[in-house]
C-alpha cells in the first residue's frame, strides 16, 4: 500500500503548494480484496445472526406443531384439563338449567290441575236455574 498525491492535469510539479494536492491510495488486488472483506465481515455476521434467528423460529414452530399432537406434554396436559373443567361447567349449567324447566314444567302442571278441580268444584256448587227449570219441567210431566 503506498500513500501517494495526485497532481491536476493542468498543474505542473513545480507547484508544491501541499493543500492543492490530492491524496490518493494505491495497492495491489490482493490487498483491495482484503480491505474488501474486512468491511464486508460485520455485514456477513449481522446476516448469519439473523439466518440463525430465523432458522431457531423456524425450528421451535415446527416444534410446537408436532407437539400439539402429544398427549403428554404439560401444555396439552393443561390444555385438556381446561377442556374437561369448560365441559363439567357447561353440563353442570345444562342439568341446572333442565332442572329447572322440569321444575316449572310441574308447576304449571300443578296449576292447571288445582285451576280444573277448583273449576269443577264451582260448577258441582253453583245452581243453575236452567237446571232448576229443565228438573221441574221433567217432574211435572
Amino acid at each position: 500500500m503506498k500513500n501517494v498525491y495526485i497532481l491536476d492535469d493542468n498543474e505542473s510539479n513545480s507547484n508544491d503548494r501541499y493543500s492543492e494536492r490530492k491524496h490518493a491510495l494505491l495497492m495491489s488486488e490482493s490487498e483491495w480484496l482484503k480491505l474488501g472483506s474486512y468491511l464486508e465481515k460485520g455485514q456477513k455476521l449481522l446476516e448469519t445472526a439473523e439466518e440463525k434467528i430465523i432458522k431457531d423460529e423456524r425450528r421451535k414452530h415446527l416444534s410446537k406443531e408436532m407437539a400439539k399432537t402429544w398427549d403428554n406434554t404439560v401444555i396439552n396436559l393443561r390444555r385438556r384439563r381446561l377442556e374437561q373443567r369448560k365441559e363439567r361447567a357447561k353440563n353442570l349449567e345444562n342439568d341446572r338449567r333442565r332442572r329447572f324447566l322440569q321444575a316449572r314444567q310441574e308447576e304449571e302442571d300443578l296449576k292447571k290441575k288445582v285451576r280444573d278441580e277448583a273449576k269443577a268444584t264451582l260448577s258441582l256448587q253453583k245452581d243453575s236455574s236452567k237446571k232448576l227449570t229443565s228438573t221441574l219441567r221433567f217432574s211435572e210431566v
